[in-house]
């Protein structure tokens, strides 16, 4: 390998390392680390290192793309160094390495015709900007331009590589070390792709995203009762009927109730809607309406209908009275009656003492879960609510 170029390489390299290595810290910090403080150049909703780091394309196979980097740079440095590093007695086979700098601006072409792929991903679908992924890209570009072969054809290198890697696997001790690497790496990405083990925030999205596809009514409840009605453990559910993650927080508990078969559990379904108009703890309304549709779900109460209409009032998502009244017909329910009790003193009261009760629990926001008098607020997957209901006294089939 020419001089001048190895030693610009191992240059690049060293500014590479420390930047893949800043951004293994920001990955780890940002989905590994409970409390974590964000990152420098988590700097506003668009330069955003640390929600880049959170979403699935932070990781391919399982591990997440700084640690590729870091094996990228790891090989290329052992190509760098490779004149050196045959000579030691026993490694005389890796003389078929005959023309490192080809196989590093291959390697770096590649490198850089995914981080392009990436880039647009950030730009165009997360819309969010990581500068540390940035500065990779611009190490990748470095190294390619500094190893291409100028003079030669634009394809010239990955030709080379190419050839020489043919050539290589024809000698023995060569063939056996690279398939056996091969090997072993297909049975780390196999552990990696399927445990999630460094990439715990994927196995949640993809969780989240099953969740999406359901609908309460896959799980049909009905009546005024969700799970046991004598059971000794009441969890109460505080919710919007306008709030989105409310209507998959319903869901999971939907699913964890009919389908996961979780026993001695009750759910009581509360309204804490996010509407000033009912809600004096609001200085804005965010959710208008919200009022009005958890009206109609007490009011469905008194028809022993209340889960039937908290099912369509989520799957549904009516935002007008008359719309509600065309859903309910189908629920053998008496919609006179239904609108009437709505618009009761009555139902306004009980909507305003369960906005106070929710006040009480230390709810203030929604989705909400209340378990043993301890308010869990937030979105949480089935096996999550699950874990939480078990240990506070639930029993599974």
């Amino acid at each position: 390998m020419d001089k001048l170029k190895k030693q610009w390489t191992l240059i690049i390299l060293a500014i590479g390392f420390l930047v893949v290595f800043e951004a293994i810290n920001i990955y780890n910090n940002a989905n590994m680390v409970p409390n974590a403080q964000p990152s420098f150049c988590h700097i506003s909703d668009l330069i955003d290192c640390d929600g880049v780091a959170q979403t699935k394309y932070a990781v391919f196979l399982g591990i997440p793309l700084a640690l590729w980097g870091l094996f990228l740079y790891m090989f290329i440095l052992f190509l760098a160094l490779i004149d050196e590093i045959k000579t030691t007695p026993g490694l005389g086979f890796l003389k078929v390495f005959k023309n490192p700098s080809s196989y590093i601006h291959s390697l770096a072409l590649l490198s850089f015709s995914i981080s392009m792929v990436l880039a647009g991903i950030q730009i165009f679908d997360i819309q969010k900007l990581c500068i540390i992924c940035f500065l990779t890209y611009a190490v990748d570009l470095a190294l390619l331009l500094v190893n291409k072969s100028w003079g030669k054809g634009p394809l010239y290198d990955v030709k080379v590589s190419i050839q020489d890697f043919i050539e290589a696997i024809k000698v023995k001790n060569y063939a056996i070390s690279f398939f056996a690497i091969v090997f072993l790496g297909v049975c780390v990405l196999a552990y990696t792709s399927l445990s999630y083990v460094l990439a715990q925030q994927v196995k949640r999205q993809n969780e989240f995203e099953k969740i999406k596809s359901l609908n309460a009514g896959d799980f049909p409840v009905y009546g005024n009762v969700l799970g046991d009605e004598n059971a000794k453990l009441v969890a109460i559910e505080f919710s919007d009927f306008q709030c989105p993650f409310c209507s998959l927080y319903n869901t999971v508990l939907y699913k964890v109730i009919k389908k996961d078969g979780l026993k001695n559990v009750r759910i009581e379904h509360k309204n804490f809607p996010l509407d000033s108009t009912c809600n004096k703890y609001l200085s804005q309304t965010m959710h208008p309406q919200a009022c009005m549709l958890a009206k109609y779900a007490i009011a469905a109460e008194k028809q022993g209908k209340h889960w039937d209409v908290v099912t369509i009032l989520f799957d549904e998502k009516p935002t007008t009275e008359t719309k509600i009244k065309e859903l309910a017909v189908n629920l053998d329910i008496d919609i006179d009656k239904l609108q009437k009790d709505a618009h009761s003193p009555e139902v306004k009261k009980q909507l305003e003492d369960e906005i106070e009760e929710a006040i009480k629990y230390g709810v203030n926001g929604t989705p909400a879960l209340v378990v043993n008098g301890k308010a869990e607020t937030g979105m949480k997957l089935d096996y999550e609510v699950e874990e939480l209901l078990l240990k506070n006294g639930a029993t599974k089939e």
